[in-house]
């Protein structure tokens, strides 16, 4: 089967009105903008790309006097991302900001921005692991896996044959949104979930580049918004790399990228700091965790079923 994926369906039927759920479909669909083939196991998706027609600003009133655009990394990798176009116009402010200022200009095709925020990825099933996947992005390969045993602070007890378990979060990769099956884990502990912690042992121990964190209870719309999100996580590495991550208000896997540490990581712990509230539930739910770690050299691999 050939599948291509695209953010429409997300797009389609959002009411532009209401500033919130507008919001959160450009943010969704901003995370699934890549287009991607899959073919069988495997997955090729193009470098992610944002286009912005600043020509059309031509039929607004002529020549625009003076005018700053500034663009600002939101999750994507700053190793990674480059503004293609228009070239020799941005300059860097900071680590993940460029700007542009002009005067006196009349937007044309050639003001055009291009932004490419990402690298190419292609994806493998990893033979006897199951769930498991080999990743080449750019010229490095990585094991994109759940080897892992995982430990929860507190848990949201079973709802009729609904369990809400940790070990929820090593399922949801397999299981279609619309499938009864489709589970998350749910904290317990009263109040919105600040402070509740999910701790990892990882059972083969190698350098982490990434988690692929996908918050709330997505398996509807309206449990996603019913039910709290993670916003942010105090995250600790082996007991002695700490940093924060903050996760966008969508329905999506994000990428947590992990800088400055090249350790083989035995453990994980990850700490609720804030969360985005559910409109109806206290509970804070995510859907599944994954581990992106580093592999010393390419993987043998096999060709699709």
């Amino acid at each position: 089967p050939i599948r291509m994926r695209s953010a429409e369906d997300i797009l389609q039927g959002v009411d532009l009105t209401d500033r919130r759920s507008t919001t959160q479909a450009v943010s969704e669909a901003a995370h699934m903008c890549a287009a991607s083939i899959q073919v069988s196991d495997d997955i090729h998706a193009e470098a992610p790309r944002f286009r912005y027609r600043l020509s059309t600003g031509a039929v607004w009133a002529g020549r625009i006097e003076r005018g700053q655009v500034r663009v600002v990394l939101a999750g994507a990798d700053p190793d990674w991302a480059a503004i293609v176009a228009p070239p020799g116009r941005f300059r860097r402010d900071g680590d993940s900001a460029w700007v542009w200022h002009f005067r006196r200009l009349s937007p044309t095709l050639a003001d055009d921005i291009d932004i490419v925020a990402g690298p190419a990825v292609r994806r493998y099933a990893a033979r006897g692991a199951e769930g498991s996947y080999y990743v080449k992005t750019g010229d490095r390969w990585q094991l994109d896996h759940q080897g892992y045993e995982v430990r929860a602070s507190s848990t949201l007890g079973p709802q009729g044959d609904h369990t809400y378990g940790a070990e929820n979060l090593k399922g949801y990769d397999w299981v279609d949104e619309d499938d009864d099956r489709f589970r998350v884990w749910s904290e317990g502990a009263p109040g919105d979930g600040t402070g509740e912690t999910l701790e990892l042992a990882i059972a083969k121990p190698l350098p982490l580049d990434a988690l692929l964190v996908r918050p709330g209870y997505g398996r509807t719309t309206e449990l996603y918004r019913a039910n709290g999100r993670p916003a942010e996580f105090d995250i600790t590495l082996n007991g002695e790399h700490r940093f924060r991550a903050a996760l966008d208000d969508a329905d999506a896997d994000q990428t947590i990228a992990i800088a400055g540490y090249t350790e083989p990581v035995h453990t994980v712990r990850m700490e609720i700091t804030k969360v985005h509230a559910g409109e109806r539930f206290e509970d804070t739910c995510i859907a599944g965790i994954r581990l992106l770690s580093r592999l010393a050299e390419e993987p043998t691999r096999y060709g699709a079923r």
